[in-house]
């Protein structure tokens, strides 16, 4: 079998731009020549373009963040910004590849278009959906792409794809009793460069303040979250709090600077800081987050997380991710006194926290997907895995 020497990364999300970056070292390992490319079709793609990836064209970057049917309002700003135009530059983009492999890492859209693609070999990766998210009754519409992987998904996976990469066992065996037998779990490409707390050897909490790490996301209103956290920071007491910003300019407050100097809230004290993600995620004792990606990373490395519902987004989307995760995060209203008050009934609690920390590490499951998925893309199944394969302490926050 030939081995391929371009792969194409179709990447729709910013989460999933996370996992292809890890995708894109992993394939670096293996073949250290190969020609790698990307179409990011929610971001501008700065983070695989500097991981060594050509990027492909793919249209005007959305608003939403591509969360462009979370509401009505949401869908109007896309329109008006390009969405329809984006769509097709991205099909254009796809069908004018010429590779020999494609890894699809998303939903249903990432799948379809790396479908288009003519190459030898088609790899899917399915980051979104778990058996653990489905609702008490069956979903309708786009909805229903984000709970369960559908027959029009299935006939998707089933006829254009050789692996099929799922987040969990039950998934995997779900989609095996309906037929995808090409469907495997080989660990979380999402934690791969990330350590557990228990390997990090995080500074014991006796005799230090409380820490807080701050998870506004990267979306429309990870401003308004932000500063909704602030608030909920001064009702905690004497705690360390850290900002997880990701996007390009600090938002309001002003006095709010990328210099590490901690300004107060109430008795708290709240820094930036251009420290790697996974340092962050493993410094903190407990995260606030109203994002995606960022929230089930914490939940894997065992910081637990209070969530709330952003502004821009459905409430169904973290009411999916609550079922996902479990214990390892607890969903509250958009209320100040409602989020510090779990708060710190966790920090007061180092059972608690402990408790909810084992239970992120085992729904999220291991790392080390990275080096499986890329030696499928590669045409090399019998690779192995490695549990630090794209093990990286600079990784940053996306």
């Amino acid at each position: 079998m030939t081995v391929p020497s371009k792969v194409l990364l179709v990447s729709n999300g910013h989460g999933e731009d996370v996992v292809s970056e890890r995708l894109v070292r992993a394939l670096k390992v293996l073949n250290p020549d190969v020609q790698l490319y990307a179409l990011a079709t929610v971001s501008d793609g700065h983070g695989l373009a500097q991981a060594g990836c050509t990027l492909l064209d793919a249209g005007p970057i959305l608003p939403s963040g591509g969360m462009t049917l979370e509401s009505p309002s949401a869908l109007m700003r896309d329109l008006r910004a390009g969405l329809l135009t984006g769509l097709i530059t991205q099909w254009n983009s796809i069908r004018q590849a010429d590779v020999t492999a494609v890894i699809s890492v998303g939903d249903i859209w990432a799948e379809l278009l790396a479908a288009g693609v003519q190459a030898d070999r088609r790899v899917a990766v399915q980051t979104l959906v778990s058996t653990r998210m489905q609702g008490r009754e069956n979903a309708t519409g786009r909805q229903a792409f984000r709970e369960r992987i559908t027959l029009l998904e299935r006939l998707v996976l089933n006829r254009r794809f050789d692996h099929v990469f799922v987040r969990d066992t039950d998934t995997a065996q779900r989609l095996e009793d309906q037929g995808v037998h090409h469907a495997a779990f080989v660990g979380n490409p999402m934690m791969d460069g990330l350590l557990p707390k228990g390997e990090a050897s995080p500074e014991p909490s006796e005799g230090r303040r409380r820490r807080v790490l701050l998870l506004p996301g990267t979306r429309e209103g990870a401003e308004t979250n932000l500063a909704f956290m602030t608030e909920v920071l001064s009702l905690l007491g004497t705690v360390e709090a850290k900002v997880a910003w990701a996007k390009t300019h600090p938002p309001a407050p002003a006095e709010l600077q990328r210099d590490g100097r901690p300004v107060s809230a109430g008795q708290a004290t709240l820094a930036w800081t251009d420290e790697p993600f996974g340092e962050l995620l493993t410094w903190a004792d407990v995260a606030i987050g109203s994002t995606g990606t960022a929230v089930e990373q914490a939940a894997g490395v065992g910081t637990p997380v209070v969530t709330f519902p952003s502004p821009t987004m459905r409430l169904r989307f973290f009411e999916n991710q609550a079922r996902l995760l479990g214990d390892a995060v607890q969903l509250e209203s958009r209320d100040v006194t409602a989020v510090a008050q779990v708060l710190n009934r966790w920090l007061q609690t180092p059972g608690e926290l402990a408790r909810r920390a084992n239970v992120g590490r085992r729904v999220m499951g291991p790392p080390g997907a990275a080096e499986a998925i890329a030696a499928a893309a590669l045409g090399r199944e019998d690779a192995g895995r490695s549990p630090r394969v794209g093990h990286d302490s600079a990784t940053r926050v996306r």
